[in-house]
């Protein structure tokens, strides 16, 4: 016969007694198992069950692509140091000035789990000259802090409009 003890610290808010109500948590603990082991006529004999951690929520797919979570992913400084990045490293075409060329051109990429830009494409064009400088600005942008969904660092999708204005 084998009996499985688990030995649990009491896990506060779990269970109201007086209101016979259970609540859920948002935690785990670690569960040590004990397996005792009773022969017949013989000296009971324990063995330690390690305790193994799962993951707080079941995995999502790695490659999925999220378009909203719940941190989304900011730019080293947020959103002020992110236009002046743009600011800074734009160089204006030449060839774009002298066309008298101005406007908005959207950019999407993907902010990776570990911060970094991929998946860089144009979305809305306004000329091909300023397209490419605008996917210039962006591919060489630093590593962002990644998005967060449930405490766990995801891939989201980012549009940003880099403005072209003489």
């Amino acid at each position: 016969m084998i009996k499985i003890i688990c030995l649990l610290v009491a896990l506060p808010g779990c269970s109201d007694k007086a209101t016979n109500v259970e609540r859920a948590v948002d935690y785990r603990l670690p569960v040590d198992t004990v397996i005792v082991e009773k022969e017949p006529d013989t000296i009971m004999k324990q063995t330690a069950v390690p305790y193994i951690p799962l993951p707080l929520i079941p995995q999502e797919d790695s490659t999925k692509v999220f378009d909203v979570v719940e941190q989304m992913p900011q730019f080293p400084g947020g959103s002020g140091k992110l236009q002046e990045y743009i600011e800074q490293n734009m160089h204006y075409p030449a060839k774009a000035k002298a066309a008298n060329l101005q406007g908005r051109v959207i950019i999407a990429f993907i902010v990776e789990k570990d911060g970094s830009i991929s998946h860089v494409k144009v979305v809305k064009s306004v000329d091909p000259l300023l397209d490419e400088e605008a996917l210039r600005i962006v591919k060489s942008m630093p590593k962002w802090h990644p998005g967060k969904q449930t405490y766990l660092p995801v891939r989201v999708k980012i549009f940003l409009p880099v403005t072209f204005q003489l």
